[in-house]
């Protein structure tokens, strides 16, 4: 009798560690997909520094702004 009990015991540990692994697993995903979307931003602002300094930077330096 009481080693069924430890047994029962022991199944329901062992579903509810299956349970937060499917958790973490998804929380993992998540986590994933985040540092790829920020690394994706980081990508289009390096680009975007880079076009204003090639691009951009040398038409204002030819820009003559007179203060009032």
């Amino acid at each position: 009798m009481r080693l069924m009990r430890e047994i029962e015991d022991n199944n329901a540990s062992m579903a509810q560690l299956n349970t937060k692994i499917l958790q973490a697993n998804v929380v993992l995903r998540n986590l994933l997909r985040n540092q790829l979307d920020l690394e994706d931003q980081i990508n289009i602002r390096t680009n975007s520094i880079g076009i204003d300094e090639v691009k951009v930077v040398p038409l204002r330096r030819t820009i003559n702004v007179q203060e009032y």
